[in-house]
């Protein structure tokens, strides 16, 4: 479900928009949830560089995302 909602997101709002970061934390999320750690951090990643570009390296969401990938790594 994630993967169409991230669809969607892009189709409507374009492929760079916080609305598609937040989808591609999501996705990361539920990856770590199922345990596949590398296809966690692609999407984590992903999310944390498109947070950085948008709403800059002091951003909420940007803490969000680094909060994820640290507890993804532990």
């Amino acid at each position: 479900y994630f993967e169409e909602a991230l669809k969607i997101f892009r189709a409507s709002v374009g492929e760079k928009h916080l609305d598609v970061a937040l989808e591609l934390n999501n996705i990361g999320l539920s990856y770590a949830r199922e345990g596949d750690a590398a296809k966690a951090r692609e999407y984590l990643e992903q999310a944390l560089a498109m947070r950085r570009e948008l709403a800059g390296d002091k951003h909420p969401l940007v803490a969000t995302s680094l909060t994820s990938l640290g507890e993804l790594l532990l």
